[in-house]
């Protein structure tokens, strides 16, 4: 399958695909008031990178630890900034690189988006300080036709054997962070069972089924499980605050 083409401002990572795709007002988790400043919108992007990285076989696992290619380059900022933070840190495993200083690479798909003009910086005083860089949405048509596509993907009837591995991880991760815009709460059991064949179609490389296919669909499921563990504890504290936890 073709991948989908989302117009000529559509950034290309899957990383910075998610990231618009989060910011989209029709995409956002109910209750958390929008993207800006939310708990889930670090790890969903971060979530991409992984598995982006993985997909290309710069990123490996050596008995539940992520491993780097040492050499690779991706020339996106982003992800190379990823790959030297994993090379340069102490090893940690798919589930605590979801979350471990994913600002920083939330940051870096920012930046690049706006470098494309998909976001726009926003400056904010507080106290007469400027804060650290925020962005709003300005490319709401790409943002739009990405939750389109992505809704297609999940409720089409073509075989998921011929989406494209970047297409089914958009779905899979958007799921997993809660997107209801994307996949509401009832979608992700009623279609579970497409669900599940998508995450493993987002870890294949190549054809489905051949041999070199196979080695990132485990970093897919670790990933997809611990963004899902990220955006609930969140909720879960805020649930049990309110409870008089």
């Amino acid at each position: 399958m073709t991948p989908v083409t989302h117009g000529p401002r559509c950034p290309r990572s899957l990383a910075a695909r998610l990231c618009l795709l989060g910011r989209a007002p029709e995409s956002v988790r109910p209750g958390t008031g929008g993207p800006d400043g939310a708990d889930w919108l670090p790890p969903l992007v971060r979530a991409g990178a992984l598995t982006e990285l993985a997909r290309r076989g710069l990123l490996t696992d050596d008995g539940g630890v992520v491993t780097p290619d040492l050499d690779a380059r991706t020339d996106d900022p982003a992800l190379d900034d990823l790959l030297e933070l994993i090379t340069e840190s102490p090893p940690h495993g798919w589930r605590d690189w979801v979350t471990r200083h994913a600002g920083t690479t939330l940051d870096a798909v920012q930046a690049g988006l706006a470098e494309e003009g998909a976001l726009r910086v926003v400056s904010r005083r507080w106290l007469g300080l400027l804060p650290p860089r925020d962005y709003a949405l300005v490319d709401g048509e790409a943002a739009r036709a990405l939750r389109a596509d992505a809704r297609r993907v999940l409720h089409g009837r073509e075989p998921v054997a011929r989406v494209a591995p970047e297409d089914a991880a958009l779905v899979v991760l958007a799921a997993a962070a809660g997107l209801t815009g994307v996949v509401s709460a009832e979608e992700r059991t009623t279609r579970g069972r497409r669900l599940g064949e998508l995450a493993r179609r987002a870890g294949q490389c190549g054809p489905a089924g051949g041999p070199a296919a196979v080695a990132p669909v485990r970093a897919v499921a670790e990933v997809r499980a611990a963004l899902a563990a990220a955006v609930a504890a969140p909720e879960e504290s805020a649930a049990a605050s309110a409870a008089g936890g």
